[in-house]
């Protein structure tokens, strides 16, 4: 625990992150983890102190991370950040898809989620990242290229009846980050839904028989900013000047060196004063 050797990363050296759980790879929180282990073992303050120290350690490591990411983005203008400028010509295209659906008689391990009244068992937190990856992984191995900034979507469902009228069903819940990370709040999220949805379960069944999650639902999306002259297939043909529809004609204003009101006043044959107000 807490180990530092030569390839530890420091905070300022790491690839641009907000995922914990990279951020508590960093040599920073390694050397004040050891600190705090230190403390404990010498009794100056109890266990929750210090989780609550490292929980803190990682909020001031995420500022410091995110001060450096708006560093970067003033001084490289052809970052890769999606700055508000960007989104005016970059479009979210979907680049694969995968679902998987599985019931209790197939995973390895269970976890007994309990109300007053009811409890029900659903599968560890291992059965949904597990598949995650393996889902995360058949998708890219279908891509043609690598993907530059790929956006995950990876969502569990649980549903559960009763052996009366008693059937519903969890909201989705993030099992990753949009960076493709494990979630780590994504399995008590889950079972704080579960347990809301026991409550209701009073409301159905007269008896006092544990409930049964009969099956679970997993999607998985991954898409990509993609700049607008990437819509078209061929990069070699210029960016249409016009979009036809059946009722009316739009001007693209697709010159990107030109800003969109100067090429509409153009367009109309004036001449562009500039910005005036």
């Amino acid at each position: 625990m807490f180990r530092i050797d030569e390839s530890t990363p420091s905070i300022d050296a790491m690839e641009i992150t907000m995922s914990d759980s990279r951020i508590k790879q960093s040599e920073e929180y390694l050397s004040f983890g050891q600190d705090i282990l230190k403390k404990i073992e010498n009794k100056e303050i109890t266990g929750d102190d210090g989780r609550e120290l490292l929980d803190n350690k990682v909020e001031e490591l995420k500022r410091r991370m995110d001060k450096r990411r708006k560093r970067e983005v003033r001084h490289q203008p052809s970052t890769t950040t999606r700055k508000k400028v960007e989104r005016d010509y970059e479009r979210l295209m979907k680049k694969g898809w995968d679902s998987r659906d599985f019931g209790m008689e197939v995973v390895r391990g269970s976890y007994t989620v309990r109300s007053d009244m009811y409890s029900v068992a659903i599968p560890v937190v291992a059965e949904f990242t597990e598949r995650a990856m393996q889902m995360q992984k058949d998708i890219l191995a279908k891509q043609t290229k690598p993907l530059l900034r790929p956006q995950h979507y990876c969502m569990a469902s649980v549903g559960i009846k009763g052996s009366e009228r008693f059937y519903t069903k969890t909201s989705h819940t993030p099992v990753l980050t949009p960076d493709g990370d494990i979630n780590e709040e994504f399995y008590a999220r889950l079972c704080g839904k579960v347990e809301t949805l026991l409550d209701r379960a009073p409301d159905y069944e007269e008896s006092t028989l544990d409930l049964i999650c009969c099956n679970v639902t997993m999607t998985y999306t991954i898409s990509q900013w993609e700049n607008i002259t990437n819509w078209y297939p061929d990069s070699d043909t210029p960016f249409p000047k016009y979009k036809h529809f059946r009722d009316f004609t739009v001007f693209l204003a697709s010159n990107e060196k030109i800003g969109c009101e100067e090429q509409c006043v153009m367009e109309l044959n004036r001449i562009f004063y500039g910005n005036l107000i």
